[in-house]
């Protein structure tokens, strides 16, 4: 079985306001192409904060051979509300101002750059509002800046890194191990390791996802297989039963109005008995690529899907260029079946391209614009309207292309990589935001896709508010043991 990647991992990031589009079903049952859609305008923007003041605005005046607590008040603001801001995340830099904040947190100082959390002091004013302080411990050598020393022209400053609780996704219940990922108007389906379990969750209006559920397992524990919805039913092809165990079943289930999952039922089973292959529908069809059987494969299947949800007799059609399994990225754009990635002995970074016919076959694949190298196996890609994204495991990149008219792809180009350390293995597109699934562990992280095609940051954003003047802090000049008398400069 292929080895897998774990860890930890931490993000620094700002979030963006996005908006959010609502995936839509053409009248006639067919899947709509992802530039078809209902929009729907949700915002969310960063908490800010104001009102910075130190030491109420004097001088601090040290104490020898000690700390001196510096008191920082300020009011935290949140358009989206008070509940939007995470009190629990939100410090304070104070520091000499010949550092900045960026310098301060990553060269923190006794002498000239000090951090500490904060306290809400007030509960929510006006809906939008939390007034809050901070104590920061100033040792008595820390550098002074009044007209004697050495930092004259310099003061002490403060600034305030404040954290949005939206971008916070909740971790699922069960890790993902290579069990799909799937969504379904505005719903986001995901299968636990280990088990038949099937949980379900929607984004709330600023795009976290909040409130997993359970609904309908599987009847039998099935991973390393491909699922999708297409036309109001939920699929799953195939699968490890256990231990390099292939399985030819296909199971379909109707997706209720409540967004639950229905009972499973079996229908019309694959040709092959495939684990580790890549899966889409189309225009009434659904489609297997590549997979393991008792080797890699080329082959490629396609049967209809019925108005009932059954899928009707399996076919070959054109094969791919090579065999490919473990995490090739597959969909249907504009009229045209896609491929990309995957693995078969070493890492394929080819793209490839076929027309769909309309009796469901496939014509023969041509290359386009091949992945950056360094994307790896275990290949994530979804589109927002002309717009492929694709995201690597091998290194973490995340880059972006267009479609063009005749099915060619653009050139790449690179866009906010996921955090050191996360080993995606699904991700899923809803309302102009792309959520990340990694393996072998229960985290979910998300970001937005900017009005220009990049995309922002993943996880939970916090924003930096600098503040305004500054305040001096005088010398210690010198210590008399015999009265413990302080004699400060001025």
């Amino acid at each position: 079985m292929p080895l897998h990647k774990l860890g930890q991992f931490f993000v620094v990031a700002v979030a963006l306001s996005a908006v959010f589009s609502f995936l839509s079903t053409l009248n006639n049952g067919l899947a709509a192409n992802l530039s078809s859609q209902v929009e729907v305008i949700f915002t969310n923007t960063l908490p800010t904060a104001s009102s910075i003041t130190i030491n109420g605005g004097s001088p601090i005046i040290l104490s020898g051979n000690t700390t001196t607590p510096v008191y920082i008040n300020m009011s935290l603001i949140d358009t989206d509300g008070c509940s939007d801001i995470d009190t629990s995340k939100t410090y304070v830099l104070l520091y000499r101002s010949g550092y900045s904040s960026t310098t301060c947190l990553n060269n923190p100082s006794y002498r000239a750059c000090y951090y500490a959390p904060i306290t809400a002091t007030s509960s929510c004013i006006s809906q939008t509002q939390i007034n809050a302080t901070a104590t920061v411990p100033l040792w008595y050598f820390a550098d002074a800046t009044d007209a004697s020393s050495s930092f004259s022209t310099q003061d002490w400053k403060a600034s305030v890194v404040v954290y949005d609780l939206s971008g916070t996704d909740e971790s699922l219940p069960d890790m993902i191990y290579d069990t799909p990922v799937f969504a379904n108007n505005g719903k986001v389906y995901a299968f636990g390791a280990g088990s038949s379990d099937l949980y379900y969750a929607a984004p709330n209006s600023s795009g976290t996802i909040v409130g997993w559920a359970t609904t309908t397992p599987l009847p039998v524990f099935r991973n390393e297989m491909p699922s999708f919805a297409y036309n109001g039913y939920a699929y799953v092809l195939g699968g490890d039963a256990s231990g390099y165990n292939p399985t030819s079943t296909v199971f379909y289930a109707p997706i209720n109005s409540s967004a639950t999952i229905g009972s499973w039922a079996t229908t019309t089973p694959m040709p092959a008995k495939l684990f580790n292959m890549t899966s889409f529908a189309y225009n009434g069809y659904a489609y297997v690529l590549g997979g393991y059987s008792s080797a890699v494969t080329s082959t490629v299947f396609y049967a209809p899907i019925n108005s009932s949800g059954t899928v009707g007799g399996w076919a070959t059609t054109t094969p791919l260029v090579s065999s490919l399994w473990l995490g090739a990225s597959s969909f249907a754009y504009n009229g045209r079946a896609y491929i990309l990635g995957g693995y078969s002995g070493s890492f394929n970074t080819a793209v490839r391209y076929a027309t769909i016919n309309s009796s469901g076959t496939l014509g023969s694949w041509s290359d386009t614009t091949a992945l950056p190298s360094s994307t790896g196996y275990y290949v994530s890609s979804f589109l927002d309207g002309n717009h492929l994204y694709v995201l690597g495991a091998s290194d973490f990149g995340s880059f972006y292309s267009t479609i063009n008219p005749d099915g060619t792809i653009s050139s790449w180009t690179a866009t906010t990589p996921l955090p050191s350390n996360f080993s995606i293995r699904y991700c899923v597109f809803i309302n102009k935001r792309a959520y990340a699934f990694m393996n072998s562990t229960s985290t979910v992280l998300s970001a937005p896709i900017n009005n220009d095609g990049t995309l922002g940051p993943w996880g939970q954003g916090n924003a930096t508010i600098d503040g305004g003047s500054g305040v001096e802090l005088n010398t210690l000049l010198s210590i008399n043991p015999a009265t413990s008398t302080i004699d400060y400069g001025t």
